[in-house]
């Protein structure tokens, strides 16, 4: 299988994850998590991945695009 990589805007942080995959809601944030079998961990969610740090890498894991989730939707305060 080809190695992916993944790098920040700037080339000087890169992840190899195994898997690259775009969320496009809540559900389907729940549907990678629960399927540990074809979205391995580590598990990392990136925006655009512009400004980040080595916590974002998936070396071998998952690695959830964001950038279709654009908008709040719902605030729920934490009491």
């Amino acid at each position: 299988m080809a190695e992916t990589t993944v790098t920040n805007w700037f080339g000087d942080l890169a992840s190899h994850p195994a898997v690259v995959v775009e969320a496009g809601g809540v559900d389907e944030i729940v549907s990678i998590l629960r399927n540990p079998g074809r979205y391995p961990s580590p598990v990392r969610a990136i925006g655009s991945f512009h400004s980040t740090a080595a916590c974002g890498a998936a070396d071998g894991g998952t690695m959830i695009r964001m950038s279709k989730m654009n908008r709040i939707l719902n605030i729920v305060p934490i009491r």
